[in-house]
């Protein structure tokens, strides 16, 4: 008898932890979290700069309130559809609502204040599918902007002038060019730091500015998202993109991996 109830308890022990077994195998794991450090903040309007969330927490700042220009708080922006209906937004969520829905600034006033949910919004917006880099080739924030490792199909102008002219840029780097005395590195009128360089040619200015590095596309390789602000000097023309540059090698150029608005992007 006594031997009886020794096996029914030993039996009842197995399968209490043949079930926990299996339902902790049969369990979601959670994904995990992300801490993102970035270089230049992400402006509230209630007067805090975000350099340091997780991805958590993206959600929550896509439902707060965007910084327009400077000092002003909680202004917003107008935007408008093909039937002339209004909107006004002030959060990356209402942004980001309204230009799916068909809404887009229409006049310079709109147009200059949209201008400024531009950074915050998509680098939330890519920061979301963002996930840890397992190795990484990017160099050192000194050496980002070595003219030798940027391709340059990066800069703004040489698009067109490929198509216009039949010349082939796609082995060339900034280095070939400044070589040629066809662009100038130029210090940014803001105090130089190795997050950001400025190049000029043929009456364009970029700027560029290193934002975070993670991983953006999944294939485990870091990259490096960058803001670029891109002047025509002596002029009213502005341009702000978002840019998503890696490295395959340690000896290789950096790859284009996004680029807002290209089509030619490995994602969008």
């Amino acid at each position: 008898m006594q031997s009886n109830r020794l096996f029914y308890i030993g039996l009842g022990c197995l399968f209490s932890t043949l079930c926990w077994t299996i339902t902790t195998w049969a369990a979601p794991s959670k994904p995990e979290d992300i801490t993102f450090e970035l270089l230049k903040p992400i402006k509230l309007a209630d007067g805090t700069d975000k350099k340091s969330f997780t991805k958590a927490e993206i959600q929550t700042l896509r439902d707060q309130s965007i910084l327009l220009w400077k000092g002003i708080q909680d202004k917003g922006a107008e935007l408008t559809n093909d039937k002339k209906e209004k909107k006004h937004v002030r959060t990356c969520k209402e942004y980001d609502d309204a230009l799916e829905q068909g809404y887009f600034p229409n006049t310079m006033a709109a147009i200059a204040d949209a201008a400024w949910f531009k950074y915050p919004c998509g680098t939330l917006n890519l920061l979301e599918q963002a996930v840890k880099p397992k190795r990484s080739f990017l160099p050192p924030s000194e050496e980002l902007f070595n003219p030798k490792l940027l391709p340059l199909a990066l800069f703004p102008i040489m698009t067109d002038f490929e198509q216009a002219y039949g010349y082939n840029i796609e082995n060339e780097t900034y280095q070939d060019r400044v070589d040629k005395g066809l662009l100038k590195v130029i210090k940014p009128e803001r105090k130089s730091s190795p997050f950001d360089i400025a190049y000029t040619d043929d009456g364009m200015e970029q700027r560029l500015t290193q934002v975070v590095r993670t991983d953006f596309n999944g294939d485990g390789l870091a990259d490096v998202l960058l803001y670029e602000a891109t002047y025509a000097i002596g002029g009213s023309h502005r341009f702000y993109d978002l840019i998503i540059l890696t490295r395959k090698s340690a000896d290789s150029k950096f790859v284009i991996i996004f680029k807002e608005g290209s089509t030619d992007s490995e994602f969008h």
